[in-house]
């Protein structure tokens, strides 16, 4: 090692022979600085080393390139995923060629970009492997630079064609599902609406002629009906919930919940407590309204009295706010406390409680969907109280 001037130790080689002048015997010596190689050495252990080892079995590859020799170095993973023969010679060139006319742009860009801006890069990219077989790859890329100047790029690349066949099946078939439900929602309301207009006239021509007991069928028929539509409703709204993109802006909880009770108690014989002041800030509002309805409306239709109180509270952690919706009902059984977020589950018989069965499943759905939770809080006594989580940001 040597020593600067600055006292930081560098590497160095020393090269001493002893030669015959006409003066005598004299001591001939060279030194290098192998700061450079050395660099070069860490780089490629690092490459070679921590990613084939550790990496190998999850596809991760690496690439590096010395800028002023333009020199590449590749760990066999890197060989394989290319799809190139191990240790053959690569240049920058050959680099990009199997890439797509569009990757190969993105990827040029990214390499600008880190040399002149020393700015890092996460791309994935389609890429053609030699045998011909497209495949995706992740690369991601860092700078490493002497003296405020890029010296040398290091990336990873990892295949990812797998989770990318994935993701694009599911989206797929999330837009089958969503198309089905949007069509069942609509094209089997109309034969129902008619089912429901021909027991309304049978009603109304029959009647002084009809048993009580048959009138008694009708009518029963015709609450059925109307619960097949919420059903196809819900189904619609379920498909739905929790689709994020949708405008964010400020929101006072106060004011929104205030508005879904009000709307919630037509008899009015319902009484709302907020305890302390529910946090105002910016979020998609849509989704998060659609959950303390479904909440206090159930609370409302699920209670075995004909009036009673809902409370309303929040706090905050770890940039999470915690809200709790709390009834004075005849609260539910423990056994059934991951039951009632299933979808088309109720607790009581359908003709006595109308209901899809869909309202917590709907809520559950959106709340994880934001990074959420929701439980049912554990009670001995009567009511039920559902916490969920809500990111504040």
């Amino acid at each position: 090692m040597g020593l600067r001037s600055n006292n930081l130790k560098f590497p160095i080689s020393i090269n001493l022979h002893t030669i015959e002048t006409p003066q005598g015997t004299k001591l001939l010596s060279s030194i290098s600085n192998l700061t450079e190689r050395f660099q070069k050495d860490l780089a490629l252990r690092r490459l070679s080393g921590t990613l084939d080892r550790t990496n190998k079995m999850a596809g991760v590859g690496g690439w590096d390139i010395d800028l002023k020799t333009k020199e590449i170095f590749f760990t066999e993973e890197t060989y394989r995923i290319y799809g190139l023969a191990l240790n053959s010679k690569v240049s920058m060139e050959q680099l990009l060629d199997n890439y797509t006319q569009e990757s190969q742009i993105s990827l040029n860009s990214a390499i600008e970009q880190a040399i002149n801006q020393h700015k890092d890069w996460d791309l994935e990219l389609p890429f053609i492997t030699k045998s011909g077989k497209f495949i995706w790859v992740r690369t991601i890329g860092t700078i490493e630079c002497e003296e405020n100047k890029a010296k040398r790029i290091v990336a990873t690349l990892q295949d990812i064609s797998e989770r990318k066949f994935y993701v694009e099946e599911l989206s797929r078939s999330n837009l089958e599902l969503h198309n089905f439900a949007y069509v069942a929602s609509h094209d089997l309301k109309s034969p129902l609406r008619g089912i429901d207009q021909l027991a309304t006239w049978l009603e109304e021509d029959l009647k002084g002629v009809l048993q009580e007991e048959d009138t008694k069928h009708l009518r029963l028929m015709r609450v059925r009906i109307s619960r097949m539509e919420q059903l196809l409703d819900d189904l619609l709204t379920y498909s739905r919930a929790g689709n994020k993109g949708a405008l964010k802006h400020e929101v006072n909880l106060n004011s929104v919940v205030t508005n879904v009770f009000d709307l919630c108690n037509v008899t009015q014989a319902f009484v709302l407590h907020i305890d302390g002041t529910l946090p105002t800030f910016t979020t998609e509002s849509i989704p998060l309204e659609q959950v303390f309805r479904n909440l206090i409306n159930n609370a409302i239709k699920h209670s075995d009295k004909s009036n009673g109180e809902i409370r309303v509270s929040a706090t905050h952690e770890n940039s999470r706010y915690i809200f709790r919706v709390k009834d004075d009902g005849p609260g539910i059984p423990p056994e059934h406390d991951e039951r009632i977020f299933t979808m088309f589950q109720t607790l009581r018989p359908r003709d006595e409680v109308e209901g899809s069965g869909m309202g917590l499943a709907i809520v559950r759905k959106i709340v994880t969907t934001f990074g959420g939770e929701i439980t049912l809080e554990k009670s001995t006594g009567r009511g039920a109280s559902f916490v969920f989580t809500w990111p504040m940001e």
